[in-house]
C-alpha cells in the first residue's frame, strides 16, 4: 500500500480523496489516500476482463464519487466505472476502429457538471468520445491532424464549469478548447 511500480493517472473525488492508477507490472491497481496521503484503500489486479485491469491510465470522479478508469491495455472493456469503495459497476466502450464507443488506446478520461464522460482515443482513433454516467454513448469529435479539432495523440481532457472542453493534443504540442458539442473554439501551447 502506497507504494507504485509506475504511477499515472490521478482524480480527486468531492470528498477531497485522492485515487491514482498504478499501470504498469502486475500491480495494475488503483490506489485511494486521504488528501494528506493516507492510504484507505486500493482495488484490481491485473488481468483481462471488466473487473480486472491491464494497464489502468486515466481517471476521472463523477458527482456520487464514482471512479472511472481507462484501461489502456484491455479496449475490450475500456472504461470501467467503480464505486468509491472499489466495487465494480459496470464497464463500457469496447475494441475498434473509430466507430461509436470504439477505442483502440482509451487514456485520458474528464467528467462534467452533469455527470458525462468524456475519453480520449489516443491511438490510431485520435478522437474524443462522450458518454453519460451509465455508459451511453452520446457523441464524439476529432480526427488525426494537425488542423483545428484535429488531433496527433489526444492523450488527456478537462472540462470546465461552463462546459467547454480542453483537450491535450500531445503530438501537436497544444491545448485545444471546445464547447459542450465538441466545436472547435480554439487552441494554445506550440512546441
Amino acid at each position: 500500500t502506497g507504494q507504485f511500480n509506475q504511477a499515472g493517472g490521478i482524480a480527486a473525488d468531492s470528498e477531497n480523496n485522492i485515487y491514482v492508477a498504478d499501470f504498469t507490472g502486475r500491480s495494475n491497481m488503483i490506489q485511494k489516500f486521504t488528501n494528506n496521503g493516507s492510504f484507505i484503500l486500493g482495488f484490481g489486479v491485473f488481468g483481462n476482463g471488466p473487473q480486472f485491469f491491464t494497464n489502468p491510465t486515466g481517471l476521472a470522479a463523477d458527482s456520487d464519487n464514482n471512479i472511472y478508469i481507462a484501461d489502456f491495455g484491455n479496449p475490450t472493456y475500456a472504461i470501467k466505472k467503480f464505486s468509491s469503495d472499489g466495487m465494480f459497476i459496470n464497464s463500457f466502450g469496447t475494441f475498434g476502429l473509430g466507430g461509436p464507443g470504439e477505442f483502440i488506446t482509451p487514456g485520458g478520461l474528464g467528467v462534467d457538471n452533469e455527470d458525462n464522460i468524456y475519453a480520449t482515443d489516443f491511438g490510431e482513433n485520435n478522437n474524443v468520445q462522450k458518454f453519460d454516467k451509465n455508459g451511453n454513448f452520446i457523441m464524439k469529435f476529432g480526427t488525426y491532424g494537425s488542423g483545428d479539432g484535429e488531433f496527433l495523440n489526444p492523450t488527456d481532457v478537462a472540462i470546465d464549469s461552463l462546459g467547454n472542453i480542453f483537450v491535450v493534443d500531445s503530438f501537436n504540442d497544444r491545448v485545444q478548447k471546445f464547447d459542450k458539442n465538441g466545436n472547435f473554439i480554439m487552441k494554445f501551447g506550440t512546441y
